[in-house]
């Protein structure tokens, strides 16, 4: 099983029962605290949440080559296709 699973489960150690994932210690593993973008071929609502809550720039793209994505974004044309969210 992955998170899919339990991403529409009520989580017991959120307060007051709340959705997987959005308990303190998951918001904290989410987050990468000293970078500005995080460039990804998918990911999870939350977890994309939570790099905005960390003012990082998710950016979810169908670029499989991490030079050409990087290029790209650093061009401004790095496509952030948000239907790759789960």
């Amino acid at each position: 099983m992955g998170h899919n699973h339990f991403a529409g489960q009520e989580d017991p150690h959120a307060p007051h029962g709340g959705p997987h994932g959005y308990d303190t210690a998951s918001q904290r593993r989410h987050a990468i605290a000293d970078c500005q973008v995080l460039i990804a071929g998918g990911m999870g609502m939350v977890a994309f949440d939570s790099m905005k809550s960390y003012n990082i720039e998710p950016v979810v793209t169908d670029v499989k080559n991490i030079e050409e994505a990087v290029k790209l974004y650093l061009q401004g044309k790095l496509p952030n296709l948000l239907e790759r969210l789960h």
